[in-house]
């Protein structure tokens, strides 16, 4: 059975390692990219699936997201609560779009439904 691939985008250490973890833990291979290009490259060229912080600086989430959708990997995006455009925008781009808060409550959940592409959006 192939390692499913997880590109974290994700510069906040206490996120991107707490994702990390429970990545690893539920069967993933984890890679971190350090820009948008490298995120981007690998989700295109192996299809990864995509966890993507929407107010990060170091990433362009939107551009991400787009490639994930064109690729026909899944996505997962979570950010502020109050930043509900951001949010709505990545559901529009066909990601899973958390709040941080939830995205801490259910990450287990999210990750295995992320490998197995059965993601429901709210």
């Amino acid at each position: 059975m192939t390692v499913p691939t997880l590109v974290l985008a994700v510069s906040d250490l206490m996120f991107a390692a707490r994702i990390a973890d429970a990545a690893r833990a539920d069967g993933w291979s984890v890679v971190t990219p350090s820009d948008t290009s490298a995120a981007r490259e690998h989700v295109i060229e192996r299809a990864a699936a995509l966890a993507v912080d929407l107010q990060d600086p170091q990433f362009d989430a939107r551009a991400l997201l787009e490639a994930a959708r064109d690729a026909g990997a899944p996505a997962l995006a979570f950010g502020r609560h109050t930043d509900a455009a951001s949010l709505k925008q990545a559901r529009a781009l066909g990601a899973t779009a958390v709040p941080r808060s939830e995205l801490v409550e259910r990450l287990p959940e999210l990750l295995t439904a992320l490998r197995t592409a059965d993601l429901v959006r709210p």
